[in-house]
């Protein structure tokens, strides 16, 4: 009979712990914004708002040390992503870094929420353990993302909400699933290469022709906002 309460105790207690765990990353990225991805993220967008190269990676670098008061820069900052992250971000690079940083870190978490709601629902479908299914998903979820995304400022939550909208979408909508991953890959193929290799190992054919389809429209949106000299710039990146 003691068994049911103590298993809802163990749930609250890493339920707390995983919420301790956002709040402790989210405070390092409002308080150290010189370990923070966002601020490449931020500088592209004013460069690109200005009409000016955001894959100029002497320039970009200097500019983004410079608002971060760093006179002598112990590394470079160069923009690696796709315009249309700097395009999406152009609002936030008219707002003081400080600012932009925090606004990033509410659209992450918001981003992760959602993604994690998304997930949730996808496991408790079918799970015989909805409880369980759902302290699982929580766990990896925000350990993953908590690890890559958000002290770092980066735009893995975005991406994480992508890949759950298109796990929600399987198996229906394969066609759709695979454009929306599609779209995600290409802001961060590094994180996602190993995702088409799967799809053509278990023959999800629609996905794979979807995932091309995604990737390929991101691409051509690409060269109708930088041209393909600055665009081959930014691949160039290491």
């Amino acid at each position: 009979m003691a068994s049911p309460p103590l298993t809802a105790r163990v749930r609250i207690v890493v339920y707390a712990a995983l919420l301790a765990l956002v709040a402790e990353e989210s405070w390092s990225a409002i308080v150290h914004l010189s370990h923070s991805d966002f601020i490449v993220f931020w500088e592209a967008a004013r460069r690109l708002s200005a009409h000016v190269d955001p894959y100029n990676a002497v320039a970009a670098s200097a500019a983004a040390w410079h608002q971060l008061g760093v006179a002598h820069p112990p590394y470079s900052l160069p923009y690696a992503y796709l315009p249309e992250l700097a395009w999406l971000l152009a609002p936030l690079g008219r707002l003081p870094s400080a600012t932009a940083n925090g606004i990033w870190l509410g659209v992450s978490l918001v981003s992760i929420g959602a993604g994690l709601g998304v997930l949730i629902a996808v496991a408790r479908r079918d799970a015989k353990q909805a409880d369980g299914a759902t302290l699982l998903v929580c766990a990896a979820t925000i350990t993953v993302a908590s690890v890559s995304g958000i002290a770092e400022g980066q735009v893995d939550g975005l991406l994480l909400l992508l890949a759950a909208l298109a796990i929600a979408l399987l198996p229906k909508q394969r066609l759709v699933a695979g454009v929306v991953l599609g779209v995600a890959a290409a802001f961060k193929p590094q994180i996602l290469w190993f995702v088409p290799l799967a799809l053509l190992m278990v023959r999800e054919w629609r996905t794979v022709v979807g995932m091309l389809i995604g990737g390929l429209g991101s691409l051509a949106l690409s060269l109708a906002i930088v041209s393909p000299a600055q665009l081959g710039e930014g691949a160039s990146v290491p």
